[in-house]
């Protein structure tokens, strides 16, 4: 009997939008009397790899009558003869078996652009080698000429495949290592492109599909394989419905493969959208949350036009052409007039409820539709059972350790958040709260103790405490308009005030500064170790006097006191019998600063800052020494960035001194005198300036938290 050897090449399968390559089969030898094809391997595109010579023998051995088995298998020798150019074969004497199977023989096929159906190349089969004059050796069939010219020169090797993809549809990039020669055909039954590209070797990291399903283009999936042995490289382009065939051209050493037209979306994108869209239909539980929050509506268009017609019939029209599910109460009666043309069926949903004093209920992806009143009465009702629930629900005791809140200001907060049986209780000696109330309220209170109760920001505040005569002053306030940003201060019936970096201390100058009823003056400045320098300069030339130099630690909100307070001795005589008796008493002169700041949440702190200094005035007896007592204040709010320094300045104190020397009576004659006596007049101004620079010490933390 003679073998048949049959080939199946592999080719894309279609599942949906997938591409997937089928394994490669191998070729099998049937010794069966009847030349039939391997089941199992059916090859959907073999058009494309039929010659006409062998659609020709294909039609005559399907219109012949049916041989016995010995004539079909000398029938099916002299079909492969006449392919081959060769004579037919005589029968033979007595059948020999075949001694092996013969390897499949690689065909190149023959061109075809004009085909509609397949992808893959079947080669056709060759016959196995018999001895001579029994069963003739049939001939390997030969390439077409146009493959041969192709494949004369050494295989061009493909060195990358990619997509791109854009507006206009997408883009294959074919990338070889030389030009690349190709051919072109189509599947519009399967809305696939194939490229062949001849003479050309397709590495294994090459050989697999592209999915591009969810890219918005033309091109669905990317499929490239090739034979083994075979030097055809294969790349099929599945389009999407409603694309046109893209346009292949050869740029370099580059393929290009370009699509146009978006082409229809896949259908996991349809149902995504369609999901997406369900989901904003009427998403409220009834219908006073959706007319409070929504103004919008997603549901398909439908026109309705009718007059006095039944409310459930308008109400099941809408329920047929949304597919909604619907169920009505049977108190929805009544006859309702419509004319409604391209409205989403959503909103006139909500039009005729409202129209008919309607509302509905949610329950999954079912409407209840009832009258407003009943649904009103079905609300009450259930959160009268809820209530009752409460009330029924067995009370507990949780004890809440507190770290660094008060307890007794922490006890008030709590008390607006317990339930009707609820009470807390704070005990100091532990510094605990203890609470009484349902699970539910419990846990809303813990996590409210959590948020309050947590470590309060520490803040350094630096600070310098300088007397400095008018020139320093006027000088300080000009390096202030250099740098520095805005401040917010308030004082008295003036106000919150608004102040740019550009604020001296000296308000004769006009360096911009903001005088308040007092005289005093704010700015900001960025650096606080130039100032410090330039105080120990001023200082040596005797320009300014440092009073004070304090630094303290204080919690957010907490009050910072620093107190320098010097002692002046005033004379004191005694009168006792007949002697008097000295004695000396020392008057206190107090510098007071009070400091309390604020951490706000973005890293800024708000200092309330009150400033106190006492001062020795005019002498009231020059015998005994004493004097009056003055005294400045000060008080304001001001917000600076962390590190920067606030500057307070204003606090003026002018000493004048007049003196008069000279010889006794020529001093006074008129115009003369002069020449005899000397006048001196000795004015000094100066100013208390307060620099207070706050350093938060950790982290801010700005993350606000739901109970």
């Amino acid at each position: 009997m003679i073998a048949t050897l049959t080939s199946c090449a592999s080719h894309p399968s279609r599942s949906g939008d997938d591409l997937s390559l089928d394994d490669e089969a191998s070729a099998e030898v049937s010794t069966d009397s009847a030349a039939a094809p391997a089941s199992g391997n059916s090859d959907e595109f073999a058009d494309f790899d039929e010659t006409p010579a062998d659609k020709q023998a294909k039609a005559s051995k399907e219109a012949a009558p049916a041989a016995p088995a010995g004539d079909q298998d000398l029938a099916i020798e002299d079909e492969l003869n006449q392919a081959n150019g060769q004579q037919a074969a005589t029968p033979p004497a007595e059948t020999i078996p075949p001694a092996a199977e013969a390897p499949p023989a690689e065909t190149s096929p023959t061109e075809d652009p004009f085909a509609n159906s397949g992808i893959a190349d079947a080669p056709a089969p060759a016959p196995e080698a018999a001895p001579a004059e029994t069963i003739p050796a049939p001939m390997q069939e030969s390439a077409p000429a146009v493959h041969e010219v192709a494949q004369a020169g050494s295989p061009a090797n493909i060195t990358d495949l990619k997509f791109k993809a854009n507006e206009t549809g997408g883009t294959v990039i074919v990338q070889g290592d030389r030009p690349l020669t190709f051919t072109t055909r189509a599947n519009p039954d399967l809305h696939q492109y194939i490229v062949e590209v001849d003479n050309a070797i397709l590495p294994e990291k090459l050989k697999r599909s592209l999915n591009t399903r969810d890219i918005k283009g033309a091109v669905g999936a990317i499929d490239a394989y090739q034979n083994p042995g075979s030097t055809t490289a294969r790349f099929v382009i599945q389009m999407r419905e409603g694309s046109s065939e893209p346009a292949v051209q050869s740029e370099g050493n580059s393929l290009l493969i370009v699509a146009s037209g978006a082409g229809a979306p896949s259908p996991e994108t349809l149902a995504a959208t369609e999901e997406t869209t369900e989901s904003k239909i009427l998403p409220s539980q009834n219908l006073t949350e959706f007319l409070a929050g929504n103004s919008q509506f997603y549901g398909k268009k439908i026109s309705i036009e009718t007059n006095s017609m039944d409310i459930r019939d308008a109400l099941n029209f809408i329920t047929e052409e949304s597919g909604v599910n619907m169920v009505l109460s049977d108190e929805v009666k009544g006859n309702v007039s419509l004319k409604l043309r391209q409205v989403p069926w959503d909103q006139a949903l909500v039009v005729i409820m409202r129209a008919r004093k309607l509302g509905y209920t949610r329950q999954g992806n079912v409407l209840r539709i009832a009258p407003l009143a009943d649904l009103k009465a079905e609300e009450d009702d259930a959160n009268k059972l809820a209530v009752a629930r409460k009330n029924l629900e067995p009370l507990k005791v949780r004890m809440f350790p507190i770290s660094y809140a008060k307890v007794d200001e922490l006890e008030k907060k709590i008390k607006d958040f317990l339930g009707d049986r609820g009470k807390v209780v704070g005990d100091l000696r532990t510094n605990a709260l203890v609470v009484t109330d349902i699970e539910d309220n419990l846990d809303r209170i813990a996590k409210l103790i959590t948020s309050l109760d947590t470590q309060p920001q520490q803040v350094l505040i630096e600070g310098k405490i300088v007397e400095a005569q008018e020139d320093f002053a006027r000088d300080i306030g000009v390096s202030w308009s250099a740098s520095g940003s805005t401040v917010k201060l308030g004082n008295g019936s003036r106000g919150p005030v608004n102040m740019t970096p550009k604020f001296g201390v000296n308000p004769g100058k006009g360096t911009g500064g903001t005088n308040f009823n007092f005289g005093l003056d704010i700015g900001t400045l960025d650096v606080f170790g130039s100032i410090s320098a330039a105080l120990a300069l001023s200082e040596s030339e005797n320009k300014v006097k440092v009073l004070a130099s304090p630094r303290i630690f204080t919690m957010s909100n907490e009050k910072a006191d620093i107190n320098q307070t010097t002692e002046v001795p005033v004379k004191q005589v005694t009168v006792n019998g007949t002697s008097n008796q000295t004695s000396f008493q020392f008057k206190p002169l107090t510098l007071k600063l009070e400091v309390t700041p604020q951490v706000t949440s973005d890293g800024s702190v708000i200092m309330k800052v009150s400033v106190n200094r006492q001062f020795q005035g005019a002498v009231v007896d020059a015998q005994l020494g004493s004097f009056q007592v003055n005294s400045r204040e000060a008080n304001t709010r001001v917000l600076v960035k962390n590190g920067q320094t606030a500057v307070i300045g204003g606090i003026y104190q002018n000493d004048i001194q007049d003196g008069e020397t000279g010889v006794p009576w020529f001093r006074e004659v008129p115009v003369v005198g002069w020449l005899f006596k000397t006048k001196t007049i000795r004015k000094t101004k100066s100013e208390l300036l307060i620099f207070l620079t706050p350093r938060i010490m950790g982290q801010v933390d700005s993350v606000s938290k739901d109970i």
